[in-house]
């Protein structure tokens, strides 16, 4: 058998080939071994989330999002955890057209710039929030600070682009 950090790399590998069943079986398994394992969750959540998102089915961004309330409990200050959550309300919006997953993935995104204010990933997904609600000042502000932070990351650049366009 595969110890706990094997089956999470090999859960993950899974999940960027699209083998959603096996994944989700994978990290079930890395979660019976310690079900402390915010890795493991993330990694569940990950796969119901691009699940989701790949077939159109609610139900699957709703487990998702119930994996990470759990992982929440096991430790509240992950912002690896909130950033999630985001994804996985952007991601519903984005598929049923609301925008009420975008104010809850704002207020997720924003807890996990508390915890860490430095992380890239977190300020590029909060600008694109600001960018849905047409707050481009906002996004392009975040996006700045991210370039401060890596001059080279492209995602950044690509969409401070896309605010000065409408700036």
């Amino acid at each position: 058998g595969f110890n706990q950090k094997e089956l999470i790399n090999l859960g993950r590998e899974y999940n960027r080939q699209e083998e959603f069943d096996k994944a989700q079986e994978v990290f079930l398994e890395a979660i019976e071994i310690d079900p402390e394992s915010i890795e493991a969750h993330i990694g569940l959540a990950q796969c119901y989330r691009l699940k989701g998102k790949r077939y159109r089915e609610k139900d699957r961004f709703v487990k998702a999002e119930g994996v990470l309330k759990k992982a929440l409990k096991i430790n509240p200050e992950s912002e690896r955890i909130y950033i999630e959550l985001a994804r996985c309300f952007m991601n519903k919006s984005k598929c049923f057209r609301h925008k009420r997953g975008y104010e809850k993935a704002r207020d997720m995104l924003k807890k996990a710039i508390e915890i860490d204010p430095g992380n890239e990933e977190a300020c590029i997904e909060l600008a694109r929030c600001h960018i849905y609600f047409g707050e481009f000042k906002e996004a392009a502000d975040l996006l700045e600070k991210v370039l401060r932070i890596n001059a080279k990351n492209k995602a950044a650049i690509h969409d401070l682009d896309v605010c000065r366009q409408y700036m």
